[in-house]
């Protein structure tokens, strides 16, 4: 349906007129290419392997994902994966993981803390989806939800 109201437009309006509806649309984002992550890292690490993939065709399309966070949502790698990527996706929340093992079938989820060898907290920000590993000598942190978790290098 789009697709026939532009040609409709460029065959009946005046180039002037035609042109400025191609400038309201690409400020509205018609243009802009869909992108998963949080400001766009998808589609400039897509960019960067499709050329590093034309320059050597021996190269292999698999990606570690260290604090995956969700799926799709904010995701560095569903782009790669929707073009037939498959990888290894870390991340310490349990729930996260489940969630990657439901939705991209095609990667091994692992559920673990990456960092230095050390005894650590695992915080969970549960409104904002933001969590991180934190040094904690005593008992959790008292913000969020906490638990201990033992990072591997």
């Amino acid at each position: 349906m789009l697709s026939r109201l532009k040609r409709l437009a460029v065959r009946t309006l005046p180039p002037p007129v035609t042109e400025s509806l191609r400038d309201v649309y690409w400020r509205l984002g018609g243009y802009r290419r869909r992108s998963y992550s949080q400001h766009g890292e998808d589609l400039l690490l897509a960019d960067l392997l499709t050329d590093q993939l034309r320059a050597d065709a021996g190269l292999g399309r698999t990606y570690v994902d260290v604090g995956c966070n969700h799926p799709v949502r904010g995701s560095n790698t569903y782009l790669l994966y929707r073009r037939g990527w498959r990888g290894v996706a870390i991340d310490a929340d349990p729930r996260l993981v489940r969630k990657f093992c439901r939705h991209r079938r095609g990667d091994l989820a692992i559920c673990a803390a990456v960092g230095r060898p050390r005894k650590a907290h695992f915080v969970r920000y549960s409104r904002t989806g933001f969590s991180r590993v934190v040094d904690v000598p005593g008992p959790a942190p008292a913000i969020a939800d906490a638990w201990p978790v033992q990072t591997s290098p």
